[in-house]
């Protein structure tokens, strides 16, 4: 999944640190903000599994192929949710 051009502009503008995933917790964009802060270049997280990060937001529910593991996408949208998150060196 790809992100238009139009939310392209939009995340690139903001200086927070925005991480897009899919449904399924898959990464789909970062702007550079983002990349500063895991150490993940958009290449090396586009494609992987949000749990690379080990977001302390993540509320696993089961462990599994076929299995809803994170109440996060369990609702559709996420309001007021903040996390802590490990960079590419595990700090």
């Amino acid at each position: 999944m790809k992100i238009g051009n139009h939310w392209r502009k939009i995340i690139d503008s903001v200086q927070d640190g925005i991480i897009l995933v899919d449904a399924q917790g898959i990464f789909v964009a970062a702007n550079h903000s983002a990349q500063l802060m895991t150490g993940y270049s958009e290449d090396q997280l586009i494609g992987k599994s949000c749990r690379i990060l080990n977001c302390t937001g993540c509320d696993i529910k089961g462990i599994g192929t076929g299995k809803d593991w994170c109440q996060l996408f369990s609702q559709g949208l996420v309001r007021d949710k903040k996390c802590m998150i490990t960079d590419s060196r595990n700090q």
